[in-house]
């Protein structure tokens, strides 16, 4: 774990002529905000979505939406429902989730508010780094 503030400054000089007898450094530090884990270039790939299943389909009163991320680094997910029109209705998860594994979250066909949505076709779209998968659902009432 880096400390934060990071108090450590590094600085390497390098002369051609060994006959310099003294030698002065200026630096100016710059601030490049705060480090977060999806920023650290650890040499591993952004997770994907290897999967996104919804089951039962379809469902009433609830659904379940599982989605399993391929072993990589740490990504934010987003899981979202839309209705046909394409009006964003409920997020489901939006933050971390640990790669390598398979997460489960159930969706009781209400929106934001906990208005019961109506009969008819929704799209389950999960987002994480560069890929997006998506699943047509219904729901029946």
């Amino acid at each position: 774990k880096i400390p934060s503030p990071n108090n450590y400054r590094f600085v390497q000089v390098r002369s051609a002529d060994t006959g310099i007898s003294e030698t002065m450094v200026t630096y100016n530090e710059t601030n490049y905000g705060s480090i977060t884990p999806s920023s650290v270039n650890d040499g591993l790939p952004p997770a994907y979505i290897s999967k996104l299943r919804c089951y039962p389909n379809p469902f009433n009163p609830r659904i379940t939406v599982e989605i399993d991320l391929a072993q990589a680094k740490s990504s934010t997910t987003t899981i979202e429902v839309f209705d046909v029109r394409g009006l964003k209705v409920k997020t489901l998860h939006q933050g971390f989730l640990a790669p390598g594994k398979r997460h489960g979250m159930t969706w009781n066909g209400q929106d934001e508010r906990g208005r019961s949505m109506a009969s008819g076709v929704y799209l389950v779209v999960a987002k994480t780094g560069k890929s997006t998968v998506e699943q047509k659902v219904t729901l029946i009432r």
